[in-house]
C-alpha cells in the first residue's frame, strides 16, 4: 500500500515558520521606520497655530486655558499633517466638532459612572465599523479622546462649556491655517505662500471622493459592515467598555489611560495590535522620561512653556507618519507638561501610567486573539 504524504524533500511542500521568524513577523512592524515620512516644513505652520493659541493663555496669565485650547490644536494639526486623508480641512473642522461636543457630555455624566461605561462603549462600536476608512474613523477615535480627557472628575456646567469651547478655538485656529498654507491650497494662494514664493511641501494625497460618495459610504459600512469590521466593532466596544470600568477602579492610579491604550492600539489583526502595542509601551516610558526631565529642568511656565509646548507639538506632527513610537513619545512628554501645568505632579505618576499602558496592551492582546472569526490574523 503506497503512502500519500509527500516526500520530506518536496520543494512544493510549504515549510513551517520557525519561532524566531514568527516573533520576527511579529515584531517587525513596530521597527519600521519611514524616514520619508517625516514632515519638518509640513508640521512648522500646525506647530506655530498650536503656539498661537498657547499664547493667548499665557498673555492672559491663563496658562491652563490655553492648554486646553492648544489640546483641540493638538488633534486637529495631526490630522492636518496626515497624508491618509484626502479631506483634511473639512476632517479637521468635522473633528474639532466632535471633540468638543464629546468633551462636553462627559463633564455632565462623569459622575454616573455605569453611563459613562455604555456611552463609551457605543461610541467604541461605531469607531470599529468606521475603521476602513481613515477620515471617519480618525474622527470617531477623537470622539473618545474627548469623552476620556474630561470624564474622570466632576465639572460644573459653566467650566464645562468653557473647557469645550476653548477646544473649538483650538482646533478652528488649525482649520485657518490649513486653508491658507494646506498643500490643496493651490487654487487661492495665500499671503503666507506668496511671501514663501511657494507652497510648503506637502504630502501627496488621494485625489477626495465627491461627498455625497462619501456620505453613501459612511453609511452602507454602518448599515452593512464586512465581517472584519463587525468582529472588530465588537472587540473595540466590548474593549473600551471594560477598559472604562478598569479606569474606575484605577482612578489613582491615572486609569484612564488604560481605555486610551485600547483605542489607540487595538487594530483589526494581531499582528498590528502587537506592533502598535509595543511602540505605545516603549513611547510612553521614554515620553514620560523626557518629559519629567523637561519640567525639572525647564519648570515650564510664561515662554518657557510657549517654547516646549511648541517644539513638543511640532515633533508630533512631523513624526507621527515616520513610526508610532516616535509620535507616542513626543506625546506623552507634552502629556507630562500638561499635567503639570494642572498641577498634577509628573514624577509620581510614572509607575501608574506605564501601568496603565500596559494594562491596555494585554487587553487588546485578549481581544484579538479570543474575540475574532475566521480568516487571517
Amino acid at each position: 500500500m503506497s503512502s500519500t504524504r509527500p516526500p520530506l524533500d518536496d520543494p512544493d511542500q510549504p515549510s513551517r515558520p520557525t519561532r524566531r521568524e514568527r516573533v520576527r513577523t511579529v515584531v517587525r512592524p513596530a521597527l519600521q521606520v519611514d524616514r520619508g515620512a517625516a514632515q519638518p516644513a509640513v508640521a512648522v505652520p500646525y506647530a506655530l497655530g498650536f503656539g498661537a493659541v498657547l499664547l493667548a493663555g499665557v498673555l492672559m496669565s491663563e496658562p491652563l486655558l490655553g492648554m486646553v485650547a492648544a489640546s483641540g490644536a493638538i488633534n486637529a494639526g495631526g490630522l492636518g499633517v496626515d497624508p491618509q486623508i484626502a479631506r483634511p480641512r473639512l476632517t479637521m473642522l468635522v473633528t474639532t466638532a466632535v471633540l468638543s461636543s464629546s468633551l462636553f457630555v462627559a463633564c455632565l455624566v462623569s459622575d454616573h459612572p455605569l453611563f459613562a461605561v455604555l456611552t463609551l462603549a457605543a461610541i467604541g462600536a461605531v469607531v470599529g465599523l468606521l475603521s476602513p476608512r481613515e477620515g471617519p474613523g480618525q474622527v470617531g477615535v477623537q470622539a473618545v479622546v474627548g469623552f476620556l480627557a474630561m470624564g474622570q472628575q466632576a465639572t460644573p456646567l459653566r467650566t464645562a462649556l468653557t473647557y469645550a469651547g476653548l477646544v473649538a478655538v483650538g482646533g478652528l485656529v488649525q482649520v485657518m491655517i490649513g486653508t491658507l498654507v494646506g498643500p490643496r491650497s493651490r487654487r487661492r494662494r495665500s499671503r503666507v505662500a506668496v511671501v514663501l514664493r511657494r507652497e510648503l511641501p506637502g504630502p501627496e494625497r488621494a485625489e477626495p471622493a465627491p461627498l455625497p460618495e462619501v456620505r453613501r459610504a459612511v453609511f452602507d459600512d454602518l448599515r452593512h459592515p464586512g465581517p472584519e469590521s463587525r468582529w472588530h466593532a465588537l472587540r473595540l466596544g466590548l474593549g473600551l467598555g471594560v477598559a472604562e470600568a478598569l479606569s474606575q477602579l484605577l482612578l489613582p492610579l491615572r486609569g484612564y489611560w488604560v481605555p486610551l491604550t485600547v483605542v489607540n492600539v487595538l487594530q483589526p489583526r494581531l499582528t498590528d495590535t502587537i506592533a502598535r502595542g509595543l511602540d505605545r509601551l516603549l513611547g510612553t516610558a521614554v515620553g514620560v522620561a523626557a518629559g519629567g526631565g523637561a519640567v525639572v529642568l525647564a519648570r515650564p511656565e510664561g515662554m518657557t512653556l510657549l517654547a516646549l509646548g511648541t517644539l513638543l507639538a511640532w515633533a508630533m506632527f512631523a513624526l507621527q507618519s515616520v513610526n508610532y513610537f516616535f509620535y507616542t513619545t513626543a506625546l506623552t512628554a507634552w502629556v507630562v507638561v500638561f499635567l503639570e501645568v494642572m498641577g498634577i505632579g509628573a514624577q509620581g505618576s510614572v509607575p501608574q501610567r506605564l501601568l496603565a499602558t500596559a494594562a491596555g496592551g494585554i487587553l487588546s492582546l485578549v481581544l484579538v486573539v479570543l474575540v475574532r472569526g475566521r480568516g487571517p490574523r
